[in-house]
């Protein structure tokens, strides 16, 4: 189960067993992490309940683990955000239409990166076709405004933490807003309290916030895990390609993918954004 609070401020979500005791295990780290001085992506989790009933036609009582977490980017009218959720993986990780239906995405006549409507998020293979793909010109239409070190810094130093908690599969979800749009100081003030790393970036004309925030943080590496990692191998799937990998092999991926494509520290761009 996953739903949104009527503000849509908090997430509220059903997790299996085993990442409630990965929660419990890693709470002391996580909350010291949290309250460290130094800045953060970490989606902040709020609480976790055990929802216990007993039906008379079971032997046993019936357990459900909820999470209750601050929603990764609150919805607000007029400013609609482009989305994108980043693992540094390429297996499966194209942008999906509502269809369910696995594009590339889509890239106006100036080389720059469109949106469609339908689709709600972009992921890893979207952003590496735009930047393979865009003319060196218009590579350098989007622009970070501010020195991006010290934002991968701190979401280098969240990844060392998963995976010294041996969790893996986590994501990195960035929203660009546009600047100008007439919700955007509202959105701004809602994102402000919380734990966000922020920056502002230029696309040709258009200025943008991008806000960054890890999400899924709470899948362990297991036998599990193992043994779909090698079954996805079995079946002729890259083994550096795939989500399923242990904590440091995905730690390092994840670390370098942020560092070296998405802020780009070598050349501190990206091509430009395109709304539709």
């Amino acid at each position: 189960m996953l739903a949104l609070s009527a503000n849509q401020r908090y997430l509220i979500k059903t997790i299996p067993r085993v990442e409630s005791k990965q929660l419990r295990r890693m709470l002391p780290r996580l909350l010291a992490h949290l309250e460290g001085k130094s800045g953060t992506s970490i989606s902040c989790m709020l609480a976790l309940f055990r929802v216990k009933w007993v039906r008379l036609a079971a032997p046993q009582a019936s357990k459900v683990y909820i999470t209750i977490s601050e929603a990764a980017f609150p919805a607000i009218p007029g400013a609609a955000p482009i989305l994108f959720d980043l693992k540094g993986s390429s297996v499966s990780r194209t942008g999906r239409r509502t269809s369910g239906e696995a594009e590339p995405a889509d890239k106006g006549e100036d080389g720059t990166l469109g949106v469609l409507p339908e689709r709600t998020i972009l992921k890893d293979n979207d952003l590496r076709q735009a930047l393979c793909d865009a003319p060196g010109a218009q590579a350098s239409l989007l622009s970070w405004e501010q020195d991006t070190s010290s934002i991968c810094d701190a979401i280098a130093r969240d990844a060392e933490l998963l995976a010294s908690l041996r969790c893996m599969d986590y994501s990195l979800l960035v929203a660009f807003v546009p600047e100008d749009a007439a919700a955007a100081q509202e959105y701004q003030q809602q994102l402000e309290p919380s734990y966000y790393l922020s920056t502002r970036v230029t696309s040709g004309e258009r200025r943008y916030i991008a806000y960054c925030r890890i999400i899924d943080i709470l899948c362990p590496w297991s036998p599990k895990k193992r043994l779909a990692q090698v079954t996805k191998i079995a079946l002729g799937k890259p083994p550096d390609g795939l989500s399923t990998a242990p904590p440091t092999a995905y730690k390092g991926r994840f670390i370098s993918f942020v560092a070296e494509r998405l802020f780009s520290r070598t050349q501190n761009t990206t091509p430009a954004l395109r709304e539709s």
